[in-house]
């Protein structure tokens, strides 16, 4: 087993979404240090499990290994859990440490990303004592209004709040200080408007190491020449600054249509890394299937 993990949680057809961002994530990695990839997930096909598995192999990285697992057990014991937008499988996340316990750090990725550089120096940048790195939220960062306690009630700046999309997480003080009946029972009760993500700022306030923007890196230039520009000329100019070196995109939006796959036009670079690795992994993919006889036409 590895030290240090990389994990994603993922339900129904954002198994697509999933498997491109890992064969990106894998393709850029470039340390000799062993990795594990752990997909967590529930009820996929064992035809996509057994592709999954192969994308280590397929680019040639030994020292990657890839692992399906079902969701957390525990993860049964949500009973009032209700949200349109979010799924529970966002709430999956909370749980993974006590759920692999064995790992030193786990870097979690949301799914609707894209890597774009090697991802191992991001394993050293939480400071010691810290229970979690994370990037904050690119728009409460420019906004940076009066908490909004529709969001995050009684914190203290929203320039402190962070994004759940990429977290470094330490696994043993983690569950030293959070453990999963507690999680359970707060995630029960959790009616806020981003519910994974606002219950782990409140869980981890003064135990985060807040992490450059390029680690997690939430919106389009459109998004920086314009709001963000006028909002704050000076938080814009450091997201662009940062924009350069960017490690892991971050196709977060609310409108559909700011997603790679929600519209024809390739408009930058990791869009275009985004159609490069899922056009990669459709095409051997494909090929497996057939060698392995699972196709049906």
């Amino acid at each position: 087993m590895a030290k240090n993990a990389v994990v994603y949680t993922v339900s129904g057809p954002h198994i697509l979404l999933c498997a491109t961002s890992v064969a990106s994530l894998i393709d850029h990695y470039q340390s000799e240090a062993a990795l594990d990839i752990l997909v967590v997930t529930e009820g996929e096909l064992d035809a996509d499990v057994a592709l999954l598995r192969e994308l280590p192999d397929f680019y040639q990285k030994p020292q990657v290994h890839l692992f399906v697992w079902q969701k957390p057990p525990i993860t049964s014991e949500l009973k009032h859990y209700d949200n349109a937008r979010f799924g529970q499988v966002t709430l999956w996340r909370l749980f993974v440490p006590a759920y692999f316990p064995n790992y030193e750090q786990l870097l979690m990725i949301d799914n609707d990303t894209i890597v774009m550089a090697d991802i191992s120096p991001l394993f050293s940048l939480n400071q010691p004592g810290n229970v979690m790195a994370a990037v904050p939220d690119f728009y409460y960062y420019t906004l940076n209004p009066p908490v909004d306690q529709n969001v995050l009630p009684d914190f203290p700046s929203m320039k402190a709040y962070f994004n759940s999309g990429v977290l470094v997480i330490n696994v043993a003080l983690y569950n030293e200080q959070f453990k999963p009946e507690m999680l359970v029972e707060r995630a029960d009760q959790a009616n806020y408007q981003y519910p994974d993500q606002t219950l782990l700022n409140l869980l981890t306030a003064g135990k985060v190491t807040l992490l450059p923007f390029r680690y997690n890196f939430q919106k389009d230039d459109d998004w920086l020449t314009h709001w963000a520009q006028q909002t704050d000329p000076a938080v814009a100019a450091d997201m662009t600054a940062e924009r350069q070196h960017v490690v892991i995109r971050h196709f977060l939006s609310n409108l559909y249509g700011y997603r790679p796959w929600g519209h024809l036009a390739v408009m930058d670079e990791f869009e275009a890394a985004f159609w490069q690795y899922f056009s990669q992994t459709r095409e051997f993919f494909t090929t497996e299937t057939k060698r392995r006889g699972l196709n049906h036409y």
